[in-house]
């Protein structure tokens, strides 16, 4: 990430910063030399009535949801390749990508369902403006991201009560403890 900081930057850039995840704040404090403040948007799943136990009834077929624009950061694909080895073993899954799906990354994606006949199993929403019914569907949120600040898909599943499978990158670490509340995987 040091290479983001080669840039020299002018005396107009802001002298402080705030952040979504302590360690981003971390990384810019560092390279600019400036003040943050971590701070992170929340939603009260109380005022809004909803959340499911964790335990919640599984369906047939195991519902995977995925949110967020769909680009290489976000490594969908690796998550369409899991669906791929879950139905070549056998398992009944199906997935859910929301979110923005225009681009070269989204078409590397298609053509990789198509190619492999998981147009079945791999559903790709585009962007929804309410996600509510999905999350209420879903059995697991997968967020395979290698470059993340703090998503705040994992903060709506855990309001939804849907397990979250997450990789360890950026801030997420510093919501999910392996384990109690979700599963972070080695590697991406």
């Amino acid at each position: 990430y040091a290479g983001e900081f080669r840039i020299p930057y002018v005396d107009i850039f802001p002298k402080y910063l705030i952040c979504d995840s302590e360690f981003y704040s971390r990384l810019w404090e560092m390279g600019l030399k400036v003040k943050t403040r971590c701070i992170r948007n929340c939603m009260d799943r109380k005022e809004k009535g909803y959340g499911a136990p964790w335990h919640k009834k599984r369906n047939e077929v195991l519902e995977v949801l995925t949110l967020g624009h769909i680009y290489k950061a976000k490594n969908q694909l690796e998550i369409i390749k899991f669906v791929d080895k879950c139905i070549s073993g056998g398992i009944l899954i199906r997935l859910t990508l929301c979110g923005d799906d225009v681009g070269a990354y989204a078409d590397v994606c298609r053509t990789y369902v198509e190619e492999n006949g998981l147009d079945r199993y791999v559903l790709f929403k585009g962007f929804v403006s309410d996600i509510t019914g999905y999350l209420k569907n879903a059995d697991l949120l997968l967020c395979g991201s290698t470059r993340e600040s703090f998503p705040f898909s994992i903060t709506e599943s855990m309001m939804f009560g849907v397990p979250v499978l997450t990789t360890c990158a950026g801030g997420i670490p510093e919501l999910i403890n392996d384990v109690w509340n979700g599963d972070l995987a080695e590697g991406y």
